[in-house]
């Protein structure tokens, strides 16, 4: 049938008649970048020079920057946010990203100069351990002698030497292929205060029980909130971390974010909630290869200077945090949080399915809001390091939807994803349900296969039909059906200015 015969049905495909369209899922939205505003400024410009270098979104090193920040204070400090709540510092961070998109480079640049602390630390402490273990191995060959000679008094002395010379532990502040018993056992030795770091997915594995077939989340359930951890293990008594502080930062792939939906056990104890999520725009396949880009000495000097003086601060073995308050206006601006939060769990209501995530989130911007204050030298949690934390929060939310859908998504949802994407390149107004099909034949091997995509497509407002009455496929002496597209979904014209 030519054109002109549809014209009637043409009106408003440019803009007019068109509502606003409901999104398919956060997937086919572009996920906000990370507000590098909200750092302090010579993080923002590590973090802006890394992400120019690798050719990657700034979300990446920014969200390492966090990281960083994590495992400098967590354990050394908490917010008190009113009355007997207090707020740990420690993070759990997890920007999502194919493979070959930069995450190993971007760890090694912004996690480098704690790495190096870490090892220099323990390099410095081999001397000293080798010292006292083998002051120790004296002192226990002369007490076993006076034992056997009878002399309790000579024991009892050798006894007390050896008090006064307790094993020295290696420092240690990252880990990365950990088992949960292991990190418990790292913890009792570092005072509570552990970093757990990669640029895989191991870490995720281990959470779901790679060597067994029971997960055991109790040390990253409680390593959060900075509840005590005691483990009784047959002969060998029990290891207990009174007051546990671990950061987690892992950079994995979208699969691996994905994959966590097949472990309900995660989320029904609450371990997917106390993550903040990151899923960045993924550049692979639109880097220019040919860019040379050189980075500013400088900038990274700065970082590297700032963090390794914030780390000579870190300390040796357990001790007390330091509350930290926060003020009035910035309390004031936290209840207001809380309150938009909470109105939006009610039972139809946005945060409805992230409800307990959004419970989290309240926990991590308060934590937030206490780093940046004191990477910038203050005292208490005013204002201003409340809102950028706000703005961070902001940008957590928005990327959590994204990961939800992740975990909720299903064929269809999938499917009318690659719709919309055909459409876009195709930069058309309409379509015909025979050109859809002979376009993503691989998809859709039957043509009553595009049925339900271009059903929830019109129930959302991208397409709408170009036909009367019911949709009728794949039947002779009919006219394929034929769509309008939504001005909105399509691809922007280059060149423009």
């Amino acid at each position: 049938m030519p054109r002109d015969d549809f014209d009637h049905l043409f009106d408003g495909i440019k803009g007019d008649g068109w509502e606003t369209p409901i999104a398919i899922s956060s997937l086919c939205e572009p996920a906000p970048l990370f507000p590098v505003e909200a750092l302090p400024p010579w993080m923002r410009a590590q973090a802006e020079q890394v992400a120019k270098e690798l050719q990657v979104a700034v979300d990446l090193p920014a969200t390492l920057a966090l990281v960083a920040l994590s495992i400098v204070y967590a354990g050394r400090y908490n917010v008190l946010v009113k009355n007997t709540w207090k707020e740990s510092l420690n993070l759990y961070l997890v920007v999502a990203l194919p493979p070959g998109a930069g995450k190993s480079p971007a760890f090694s640049q912004m996690i480098k100069p704690i790495r190096d602390y870490d090892m220099e630390q323990a390099e410095a402490a081999k001397l000293r351990v080798g010292h006292v273990t083998q002051t120790r191995r004296i002192i226990e060959k002369a007490m076993k002698k006076a034992e056997e000679r009878g002399d309790t008094n000579e024991a009892r002395m050798q006894l007390d030497e050896l008090d006064h010379n307790p094993e020295v532990v290696i420092p240690r502040i990252i880990a990365d292929d950990a088992t949960p018993e292991a990190l418990v056992d790292i913890m009792a030795k570092q005072g509570g205060r552990l970093a757990l770091i990669s640029a895989e997915g191991g870490p995720f594995e281990l959470m779901t029980g790679r060597y067994s077939d029971k997960a055991n989340l109790d040390v990253y359930l409680k390593a959060f909130s900075g509840d005590s951890i005691v483990v009784d293990r047959v002969g060998r008594g029990a290891t207990a971390v009174a007051s546990p502080h671990l950061t987690i930062g892992l950079t994995v792939q979208p699969e691996v974010v994905r994959a966590l939906s097949d472990h309900p056990e995660l989320a029904g104890k609450g371990l997917t909630a106390r993550f903040m999520y990151s899923v960045p725009v993924d550049m692979v396949g639109h880097r220019d290869m040919s860019l040379d880009y050189t980075s500013d000495e400088a900038v990274a000097c700065e970082y590297r200077r700032r963090l390794t003086n914030m780390m000579g601060k870190y300390g040796e073995g357990e001790q007390v945090s330091t509350s930290i308050e926060m003020n009035a206006e910035a309390r004031a601006l936290f209840v207001g949080l809380r309150q938009r939060l909470e109105e939006q769990r009610i039972t139809d209501g946005r945060l409805k399915p992230l409800a307990e995530w959004s419970i989290k989130l309240e926990s991590s911007v308060v934590r937030a809001a206490g780093l940046l204050a004191l990477a910038d030298g203050k005292d208490t949690v005013d204002a201003d390091a409340m809102r950028r934390a706000l703005l961070i929060g902001d940008y957590w939310l928005a990327h959590a939807f994204i990961v939800h859908d992740l975990w909720q998504a299903n064929e269809t949802l999938r499917g009318a994803n690659l719709v919309m994407d055909w459409m876009r390149q195709k930069e058309t107004d309409t379509f015909s349900v025979r050109d859809l099909h002979r376009a993503m034949n691989r998809r859709f091997v039957n043509v009553d296969d595009t049925r339900p995509v271009l059903e929830i497509l019109t129930e959302r407002g991208w397409i709408r039909p170009l036909f009367d009455g019911p949709l009728v496929l794949n039947k002779r002496g009919i006219e394929s059906p034929r769509y309008g597209v939504h001005p909105d979904n399509k691809r922007p014209k280059t060149g423009s200015t």
